[in-house]
């Protein structure tokens, strides 16, 4: 069934996985298009039959002539693709008439796993969701929409099949969140767009429902306010595993979470100056709504700061990864590990940093993972005072 088909890509196509890299994607904006092309038309025997005019049609483009045409970029596409090695290098692109026939080898090249040869560093992109994204009725760029897309798949932690086995099973947990979080200056940086372009792309993915993301507002510490980073998921429920991870992440940094209310008051406040600013230009005044926006600057200040005592799982986890099973005190480790004495694990920037190592039988918690079990922690943190006070103004 089509819904079941997908095309492997590898992640550095939309994601430099290392410093100093760039995404294979960068120059060639049409290389995804094209890659989903050629992967459906790769017949029983390994050839890739196309023509030149099908591939840009089948794209959502017109097959033209002139400077900067469909046709010569899809002409670099395809050269692109034999200079990586993966389109079949006898091909003569230079010379290839837009009707005509090709019967010729593709095969995209993965890194491969050392002890086990298994492809790694690569997503799916599922071939209906990538038509519903290409049939979309909208005058956004969908060839941005695409990429972004296919950012977010290359940047979420995976479940394999045995921890999906073991999960269902319920005799082991060992699964992941699959979802990833980063600020929006580090993704439009690595997609190379503007916040704006980012949001507007994001809506659509979300309205055609294939992304799912949102944040838990306001979080504020010694050193300021912020809001927290978005968290973004294929479905909703791993969107709200996800938040979860994320309310505990910023308790266990020590953060007071001042939540989705008090965000709104950001929006508030850019209206206040807006209209300040509107008012002053047309020469009327501006006492009262002067008098409202340092009244709310004055309590965002004075947020009060619940100190929160860091678990350090992260440190706990990485100490005993360290170590040997054989020590004495490996036991205690991971007993305290166990037991909710902390389960966050520290992130870095290729690992997602909602992961949970739960180490439990079925027969004392049926598998359940500990992030749902917390699901009211976060309400011991929240600051309601400050928060009926901005619904107050809002």
């Amino acid at each position: 069934m089509i819904k079941d088909y997908y095309t492997m890509i590898p992640n550095n196509l939309v994601w430099a996985l290392e410093e100093g890299e760039v995404a294979l994607i960068k120059d060639y904006d049409k290389l995804l298009v094209t890659m989903v092309y050629l992967d459906t038309h790769v017949n029983n025997i390994g050839q890739c039959c196309f023509t030149l005019e099908d591939l840009i049609i089948k794209s959502g483009f017109l097959a033209r002539t002139g400077k900067n045409n469909s046709i010569e970029q899809f002409k670099s596409t395809l050269l692109y693709l034999q200079t990586l090695g993966w389109l079949d290098s006898t091909l003569d692109i230079a010379d290839l008439k837009p009707k005509q026939f090709v019967s010729c080898k593709y095969e995209v090249q993965f890194q491969k796993e050392d002890l086990t040869g298994n492809s790694i560093y690569y997503f799916k992109l599922y071939y209906d969701k990538f038509k519903k994204i290409m049939d979309s009725d909208t005058k956004l760029e969908k060839l941005i929409t695409l990429k972004i897309y296919c950012y977010i798949l290359a940047r979420m932690k995976r479940n394999s099949s045995d921890q999906k086995e073991s999960r269902d099973t319920q005799y082991w947990n060992d699964t992941v969140i699959e979802c990833f979080y980063d600020s929006y200056k580090v993704i439009c940086k690595d997609l190379d767009i503007t916040d704006t372009t980012f949001n507007a792309h994001l809506q659509l993915l979300k309205e055609l429902e294939l992304t799912f993301y949102d944040n838990i507002g306001l979080v504020k510490d010694d050193f300021g306010s912020h809001i927290a980073n978005n968290v973004y998921a294929e479905t909703e429920d791993w969107l709200s595993q996800g938040l979860k991870a994320s309310r505990e992440y910023y308790i266990g940094e020590g953060y007071t979470l001042v939540g989705k209310k008090c965000s709104k008051q950001t929006t508030v406040k850019k209206g206040l100056k807006g209209q300040i600013t509107k008012q002053t230009n047309e020469g009327k005044d501006t006492k009262e709504l002067e008098s409202k926006l340092e009244e709310l600057e004055e309590v965002i200040d004075n947020v009060k700061i619940v100190k929160v005592k860091r678990k350090g799982i992260g440190k706990q986890l990485e100490y005993r990864n360290s170590i040997s099973c054989q020590e004495d005190n490996y036991n205690d480790i991971c007993h305290q590990i166990e037991n909710g004495q902390g389960y966050w694990g520290e992130a870095n920037s290729f690992n997602n940093p909602f992961e949970i190592d739960t180490y439990k039988s079925s027969e004392f918690d049926k598998g359940v993972n500990p992030v749902t079990g917390s699901e009211n922690e976060w309400e011991k943190y929240r600051d309601k005072e400050y928060e009926d006070f901005i619904d107050s103004l809002l």
